[in-house]
This record gives structure tokens, C-alpha cells and sequence, in this order.
């Protein structure tokens, strides 16, 4: 039996599905990209698998799959900006994840379930000129369905995980890294400047922080009189905030010259940031210090 290979239409499928999985990586990885880019990574996806079919030597063992990674490296690389190899061979693998799992899951429905039983018989009343432009729609609308999917069942799956952060405080010569937790519903922001504000329990931050203003923070409110205060003026904030079930109240704020989140593959630099101070313990466990607003990141 004579097997016929239709390369415009592998390179089609490819192209498609590459595209899909870029915007899903797109999504995980929260990397900027613009289309342009992700559209010529996913084209030498597609020119990719019809040079693999077109050369033996890449259809099997080790070459293919040294051939695969390499390709995706290069997609990913073109679609997203890395600044270390690190980051670029862990997103490789992650694609690689998406992949079979999106295989895996259009492979079960097409030979398992009715949906392959109905694709077949439509496909056989189709003229022979239509066929190949029909796989095309039908590998668009289906793929594109349960790509949409499983990068929200993805997304979901990783969205605890994603809550927590690591937190570079900067204050004059001093800095210090502690654990910080993204809460959407921190709406705080500085009163004059309206830029967002982080909340801070004392005892997590003390030691970056001057002794005159570890006092000031514990009893702002009273009548004691602050020493030495002056030369940090212009860093203190008062920040009006309300919570549920509690009234209004006021929490100190001091500036700091950067409140810096730690992503995996790199920094988010936020010079400037008003910290509330909490005189509690934010969490009973001291998992994390710091509740951060959602437009610092």
C-alpha cells in the first residue's frame, strides 16, 4: 500500500497548531510576544515537520528527538525573549507538556468517541478537491476548541502556585528578600500620587528599617514624640484603608526606593513603592510578609 503525503497540508496543520500552542505558552509563561513573532515562529514550526517527513534520517531515534528540541528552542526563542538558557530549556519542556497532553486528548476523541466516527463519514461524501481544505477547517475548530481548553484548565491548575513570590526590598544601602503573596484585593494606593500600595507586617521588614522609624511604626498614632524623624519626612505616608467587617482606619506607610518582584526568568523593578505597615502577623505561619498589589507585577 502506497502512503501519499500532502506537504501543503502538513505544513498547514503544523502552522495552526504551533500557533496554538505558542498563544497557550503565551498565557503560562505570562510573557510579552507580538503576533508577528508567533506567527513566524509557528511558521518554521510548520517548514520544520515538512523537513523532518522530506529527510528519513529525522523520523526516528535519537535525531528526531534532538531535531524536535532543537526546532522548539528556536520557535520559542523567535515567539518570546529569554535572557538565560535556563528559562529557554524549561519552557521547552513545558511545550513539550502541552503537546502531548493536547495529542493526547484530540487522539482519544477521534478514536474513542463518536466525534472520529462522524468526522470519517463527512469526509467521504467531500469531493476530493475539497479534502485537503476541509482537514485544514476541521483541525482549526477542533484544535483550537480544546487548545482554548486546556490552557484554561492549565492556567488554573497553576494559579496557587503563582500567588506567591519572591520580594527584593530595597532602602537606602540596605536590602533584604522575603516572601509575598499577590492578593487581588488589595486596592491600596498613596492618597497624593494614587500609585498602588503593598502591605507589610513590621516584624518581616524590621531589618532593613531604621530604629527611628520601627518606632515610629509601632505607635504612630500616638502622642509620643518621634526622634530624629525628620530626616525620613519625605518617606512617610499615611495610607486610609478599609477592610471587611472592620471600620476605616490608617496605616503608616514608609516609601521605599524599590519593592522588586522575582520571577523565575526575571525581575520586575518598582522604584518608589509605598509599604503599609502591619503591626500583626499577616499570616499565622509566617509563609509570607508582604501582600502585593496585582500592578506591580
Amino acid at each position: 500500500m502506497k502512503l501519499e503525503v500532502y506537504i501543503d497540508l502538513v505544513f498547514g496543520v503544523n502552522l495552526i497548531m504551533d500557533y496554538l500552542l505558542l498563544e497557550v505558552m503565551q498565557k503560562l509563561v505570562k510573557k510579552n510576544s507580538k503576533m508577528g513573532r508567533k506567527i513566524f515562529a509557528a511558521i518554521l514550526g510548520g517548514l520544520g515537520a515538512c523537513f523532518s517527513i522530506m529527510v528519513p534520517t529525522f523520523r526516528s531515534g535519537i535525531f528526531m528527538i534532538l531535531f524536535g528540541v532543537i526546532l522548539a528552542g528556536f520557535m520559542l526563542r523567535i515567539a518570546f525573549r529569554y535572557e538565560t538558557m535556563k528559562a529557554l530549556a524549561r519552557d521547552i519542556l513545558v511545550y513539550y507538556a502541552i503537546t502531548f497532553l493536547v495529542g493526547g486528548i484530540l487522539n482519544y476523541l477521534y478514536y474513542y468517541t463518536s466525534a472520529g466516527y462522524y468526522i470519517t463519514e463527512f469526509m467521504r461524501i467531500l469531493p476530493s478537491k475539497a479534502l485537503n481544505f476541509f482537514y485544514l477547517i476541521c483541525f482549526f475548530a477542533i484544535a483550537g476548541g480544546f487548545i482554548h481548553l486546556v490552557k484554561r484548565i492549565l492556567i488554573q491548575m497553576k494559579g496557587t502556585r503563582e500567588l506567591f513570590y519572591n520580594v527584593e526590598l530595597v532602602f537606602g544601602e540596605k536590602k533584604i528578600t522575603c516572601k509575598g503573596f499577590l492578593d487581588t484585593g488589595n486596592h491600596l494606593r498613596e492618597p497624593v500620587s494614587k500609585r498602588p500600595v503593598v502591605i507589610a507586617d513590621l516584624d518581616g521588614i524590621k531589618d532593613i528599617l531604621p530604629e527611628e522609624l520601627i518606632d515610629y511604626a509601632k505607635d504612630f498614632m500616638s502622642d509620643a514624640i518621634h526622634k530624629n524623624i525628620d530626616r525620613f519626612v519625605v518617606r512617610i505616608k499615611w495610607i486610609p484603608y478599609h477592610a471587611v467587617g472592620t471600620e476605616e482606619g490608617i496605616l503608616p506607610g514608609i516609601v521605599f526606593d524599590e519593592v522588586n518582584i522575582l520571577k523565575e526568568d526575571r525581575v520586575v523593578h518598582n522604584p518608589n513603592i509605598t509599604v503599609a505597615i502591619y503591626q500583626g502577623k499577616l499570616t499565622v505561619d509566617n509563609s509570607y510578609h508582604i501582600i502585593l498589589h496585582e500592578e506591580l507585577l
